[in-house]
């Protein structure tokens, strides 16, 4: 049979028109993020460069450090490079525009190459901390550069040296905490070197929820932590060196989406 050549449906892609083809009662997550109600920004990074009208880029300098830039591998990473000075960082960062009230989704997937003496966040945070440094200041008894942030944090140089969903709220009744997941989550006891793993994390309103893999932190999900979701938040990636061996991270995509 010929495929049938007219368009056939013409409503704007809403939640509503969704309900409608799918059923009262279905679940639509997968879908909801291509609705008009939804804002969506995807950065697969292809292309000749990354495009800085998306990313502001930044290292602290050194030998070997280089911004994140388009890498040759395929399809669509880009990689940067801490450098050989201790203490070395890089970072990328978006536009604030997004909001725990709009009820923001952020995904990324990522690898290092190294995965000792390291010092990486990804996530969700109010603008740049300061003159490379991080997000996130100390895990073990959490304290924050941020005001605003819900970050995935791995740092050797802490006690605590698994991997942390931490997050900060700038409203009183939401402290400064970093919940460790790495004991009930399987398989993120660490960053598998030279492997791709997934972040991704839901702010709605105040409450924070994050996923590593695929697997949920329970932790989050006992609404342990929280952001101010009137504060504007960016999409953020840092990595830092904790000695004199340079670290590459690879970034292979970013999307960011919520309410319109």
């Amino acid at each position: 049979m010929a495929r049938n050549p007219y368009p056939t449906h013409g409503h704007p892609f809403s939640r509503t028109e969704l309900r409608k083809l799918m059923g009262v009662g279905k679940k639509f997550e997968w879908l909801d993020r291509f609705s008009r109600d939804t804002v969506f920004f995807e950065d697969e990074f292809l292309g000749d460069a990354i495009n800085l009208d998306n990313w502001a880029l930044a290292n602290s300098g050194g030998a070997g450090a280089a911004d994140f830039a388009t890498n040759v591998q395929g399809p669509g990473v880009v990689r940067g490079a801490t450098g050989t000075t201790d203490n070395g960082s890089i970072s990328m960062i978006g536009p604030l525009q997004w909001y725990g009230d709009s009820n923001v989704n952020f995904e990324i997937r990522f690898k290092v190459d190294v995965v000792t003496s390291l010092h990486l966040e990804v996530g969700l945070i109010d603008g740049v901390p300061a003159s490379n440094t991080g997000g996130v200041n100390d895990i073990d008894t959490p304290t924050f550069y941020a005001a605003d942030g819900a970050l995935v944090a791995y740092d050797t140089d802490q006690t605590a040296t698994g991997l942390h969903f931490a997050t900060v709220g700038s409203t009183t009744g939401q402290p400064d905490q970093a919940t460790a997941f790495t004991s009930t989550v399987p398989g993120a006891t660490a960053i598998t070197l030279a492997t791709f793993h997934t972040v991704r994390i839901a702010l709605r309103t105040n409450d924070a929820f994050c996923w590593f893999d695929g697997k949920p932190v329970p932790h989050a999900f006992d609404a342990q932590g929280h952001v101010e979701g009137g504060v504007a938040l960016a999409p953020w990636v840092y990595a830092q060196a904790r000695n004199t061996t340079t670290k590459l991270v690879d970034v292979d995509y970013i999307k960011v989406w919520q309410d319109r």
